[in-house]
């Protein structure tokens, strides 16, 4: 029995170490976040701050470097000619921190390379991080390349919850779906609460209610 306990707390301590860990220095580095309004694409952008090459490979590639360029086509749009590639830095940037009782809200971008030099897409991330610093969930609330812009989001801080509107993403057969989720403040999870499969033909802002879901995206209750 005593051996089947010790089995048992060797399993949980090595599910625990594999649990993504940041520190207090590092989430307290990302700019905070004042106000309650509700949080889209270029309110995100006034905070943006690079982050260093050690905060990077330390929380956001895992100490893979190769994440961090990407290759770029050199070419010449007048004269319509590829002379060759080369390759550029992109490293992570931060954008804003949500403090909540007992966790905290990270959002920074990251870059996904194209091996063809053409189309790099920039990834925006939400994290749930507990008040221990260990990472519980994330979520990609922008997906977009320097032509067209597939995932797309809304964030209320004060009611916690995110509106997600995606559209043209190849790998989903081109779908349009609209999700609402809240972050469940027990489990520290991102939680679907509404799903519109189908296109929403107005602006980011116009959708929630031409959806019917303002009174979801507004309020503190679940439903």
């Amino acid at each position: 029995m005593g051996r089947f306990i010790l089995i048992i707390a060797l399993l949980l301590a090595a599910c625990n170490s594999n649990r993504q860990t940041y520190t207090k220095e590092y989430v307290k580095s990302f700019p905070l976040l004042k106000g309650s309004s509700v949080i889209g694409h270029s309110d995100l952008f006034k905070h943006r701050v690079k982050m260093t090459k050690e905060e990077a490979l330390n929380y956001v590639v895992n100490g893979d470097t190769t994440k961090l360029y990407c290759p770029e086509l050199e070419y010449d749009g007048w004269e319509e000619k590829i002379y060759g590639m080369t390759v550029s830095e992109y490293m992570p940037a931060k954008f804003v921190r949500v403090d909540y009782d007992n966790y905290y809200l990270l959002c920074y971008e990251v870059t996904e390379c194209d091996n063809n030099g053409v189309r790099h897409k920039r990834l925006i991330i939400l994290e749930i991080i507990d008040r221990q610093y260990v990472k519980r969930d994330s979520i990609v609330i922008e997906n977009s390349d320097e032509w067209e812009d597939y995932i797309m989001s809304l964030y209320n801080p004060q009611t916690q919850k995110l509106y997600l509107y995606n559209y043209n993403m190849p790998e989903y057969g081109d779908k349009w779906y609209s999700v609402m989720y809240r972050i469940n403040t027990k489990t520290l999870k991102f939680e679907e609460l509404r799903r519109y499969n189908g296109n929403v033909n107005v602006k980011l802002e116009k959708q929630i209610e031409a959806l019917g879901w303002e009174n979801i995206f507004y309020s503190d209750d679940c439903e």
